[in-house]
């Protein structure tokens, strides 16, 4: 199992915890930005950290950490784990709140780092099945936890 980093620390996936007074498990208050590695490497990895600053922008959430901490947390999570190629999650919650409905606590990082498996060289000559559906995201511009639609 692999190694994530949480609010501040390093932890193997399977006792990786989260407060439940935490905003995202109250109101799914958070955010989040996923990117791949290609040959070991992020794939445009400032760009993808951009726009989680930027959706915390949109959804006022405070976001302290700058470009460049950001950059190096998500390195050194994906150089704790051992993986030919990776997805890689960033999230930003809320942090806790002991009213269970304002931010009142500092905001928390999470940067979970996973295997990618080995995609059957048949799809890229027959292609795959695909499930899509229609549906309008509220603020589109925010990559917020918000999924239920």
């Amino acid at each position: 199992m692999g190694i994530y980093y949480i609010d501040g620390e390093f932890t193997e996936a399977a006792q990786a915890k989260l407060a439940v007074s935490d905003l995202l498990i109250l109101r799914g208050f958070g955010i989040f930005d996923y990117t791949r590695t290609y040959g070991g490497k992020p794939f445009r990895l400032q760009a993808h950290l951009l726009r989680l600053q930027r959706s915390a922008q949109l959804l006022d959430l405070h976001c302290p950490w700058d470009i460049e901490e950001l950059g190096e947390i998500v390195l050194a999570t994906l150089a704790r784990n051992n993986y030919a190629e990776a997805g890689i999650r960033i999230l930003v919650t809320a942090g806790d709140s002991p009213n269970g409905f304002m931010p009142q606590g500092d905001s928390r990082l999470m940067v979970l780092v996973s295997p990618l498996p080995s995609i059957d060289p048949a799809y890229y000559e027959r292609g795959a099945e695909v499930a899509t559906v229609e549906m309008q995201r509220y603020l589109p511009e925010a990559k917020s936890l918000n999924y239920i639609p």
